[in-house]
């Protein structure tokens, strides 16, 4: 299963900063996830612009959720879409 502390799961070494949606988003890749709970993260079908408020917006700390679908394109994740591999989430958002 995969995970995120706050960095992106496809780069590695990139943290996610909160873009102009209110979303997470790598400013290497523009992977998008949407913190819905304290357990789970929802990685969005569609990648980000790159439109990230400032540097000193604060976000709250992200620590090892698990990376699901988005349920119909929300951000309510799909607990039945789990993903598992990076390669899921490259397969998942068109990579």
């Amino acid at each position: 299963m995969m995970i995120t502390d706050g960095e992106c799961p496809l780069c590695q070494d990139q943290m996610l900063r909160l873009n102009a949606l209110d979303l997470l988003e790598c400013p290497r890749c523009h992977l998008q996830i949407a913190v819905a709970d304290s357990m789970t993260a929802t990685v969005m079908p569609k990648r980000g612009d790159g439109d990230f408020y400032d540097g000193s917006t604060r976000i709250a700390e992200v620590s090892g959720l698990m990376l699901a679908k988005s349920k119909n394109g929300t951000v309510i994740p799909d607990l039945e879409g789990i993903l598992q591999t990076r390669q899921e989430i490259e397969e998942y958002i068109g990579e």
